[in-house]
């Protein structure tokens, strides 16, 4: 983006979202939105393998 001359875009986007820097790690995990409730084993609980959906899980990855 040349700020030096925005287009009508640009500068609507400035005016209204203007951007804030971010490391790399909070934009993609921090205010990403939970999945599945907060609840994704290995990411967001521990692994359990009494769990039938932890097993299922975690075939997911293997394959």
């Amino acid at each position: 983006m040349d700020l030096a001359r925005p287009s009508n875009i640009e500068r609507w986007l400035l005016d209204h979202a203007s951007p804030e820097p971010r490391d790399s790690a909070a934009a993609l995990y921090e205010l990403m939105p939970r999945q599945r409730g907060g609840s994704l084993p290995f990411v967001d609980v521990p692994y359990d393998a009494r769990r039938e959906e932890h097993w299922a899980d975690a075939a997911r990855v293997a394959d």
